[in-house]
Formats: C-alpha cells, structure tokens, sequence
C-alpha cells in the first residue's frame, strides 16, 4: 500500500514538476528594458493542469485501492497489527471492518474472534495469494455462500507473527460495486490452509508495523 502510494506521488513529481519550470518562464515575461510581464491566462491554464493531473492521479490510487485485493488484504492485516501494538484499539479495528465490509460483516464484526498476542511492541504479518470459489466451493471446510464469479468470493491467508505467536487467519472477501469488501474473518484451521496455501515464512514478503508508543 506505501509502495502504491510513493508510485504514485513520483508520477505527479514527473507530471506537474516539468509542466511548471517549463513554462515559468512564459508566465512571467523579462525583456529588458520593458518590466516583467505576468501573463494570466498561461497562469491559469498551467494551473488548471497540474490540479486536473493530481485530481486524476489521486482518483486512480483510491480506485486502486478498492480494486486490487492485494492492497485490500494489505489493510486489514496493517489494522490489525496497528490494534496488536497499541497504536489503535480492537474497537477501531472492528469499526474499520464494518466501514470497509459487507452487510454481514457489519453484523458480525463484533462476534469476531482473534489471538490475544497481549503487550508487544512489534507485529510483523505477510499474506498468500487468493483462493477462488473453484477450490473452496462444496468444501466441508469453508463456509458456503454464493459465488458471484469465477474470482468471486476469494479466501486468503494472512499470517500475523507477534509476542511469540504466529497465527493464520482466513479472511473472505467480494468483489463489489465499490471495490474489495471483508466479508468474514476468523482463524484459519488446518484443513483451510491446506486448501488456501499459507505463505511462505522465509520466501515471502513481511510488512512491520511497530508501537508508536
């Protein structure tokens, strides 16, 4: 989600940064003896640029957080570690998955069980690749809701690593008319992760967050 964002903060350093030294220089005019001229329209149309340029590249970072389930399971496991260390309560985490979840989600946020990782300072977490309704659907093991697509509803794996515990948990989510939504969360069982594929501890990418206390 950070690499996202700095991806996108240099594309409007590339964009806007040349636009305005370019044509500083034909906004406001020094021929000498004359004094320097300030050319209004330019001004006004250089200026319109570069907000229409950051409107559309601030619109397209939002609409690829909501789109791309990656980004959307990088959020919910960084609450999750934001509550573990501190730096915000459980409450906020589980008002994060109602604002960010489905209707049920928002029913059964507050049902929702996770490990108790107790006073720690650091949480370290990394997450799998997702599992499509072909490999979990008529599965005893998960629960069983309706597929809107082939890559619809997905379950996916987070592993959170903190105060001597590593725990999995199993998240599903859909596909939505306003992007990736949380759908159920809870601790994976063995059987799931035989199914969902756990990411690999020493091969896979780990995201730290720490206490800002």
């Amino acid at each position: 989600m950070k690499t996202t964002l700095m991806v996108y903060i240099l594309m409007g350093v590339l964009f806007v940064v040349p636009l305005v030294l370019f044509n500083i220089r034909k906004i406001w005019v020094k021929k000498p003896p004359d004094p320097i001229k300030f050319k209004p329209v330019r001004f006004t149309v250089i200026a319109l640029l570069s907000v229409f340029i950051v409107v559309f590249l601030a619109t397209a970072y939002n609409a690829t957080l909501h789109n791309r389930y990656e980004i959307a399971i990088e959020r919910l496991a960084e609450q999750h570690a934001q509550a573990i260390v501190g730096n915000q309560s459980m409450e906020d985490f589980r008002a994060f998955l109602v604002e960010n979840g489905t209707e049920d989600m928002a029913e059964d946020a507050a049902s929702v069980e996770l490990p108790d990782y107790g006073d720690v300072d650091e949480a370290r977490f990394q997450f799998s690749d997702w599992c499509i309704p072909k490999y979990w659907s008529d599965n005893e093991n998960f629960e069983q809701v309706e597929v809107l697509g082939n890559e619809n509803p997905v379950y996916i794996l987070y592993r959170m690593t903190a105060g001597g515990r590593n725990d999995l948990i199993l998240v599903r989510m859909k596909n939505t008319d306003e992007g990736w939504k949380y759908d159920a969360v809870s601790v994976a069982t063995e059987e799931q992760i035989d199914t969902v594929k756990e990411p690999k501890e020493r091969t896979g990418k780990w995201y730290t967050v720490k206490s800002n206390g």
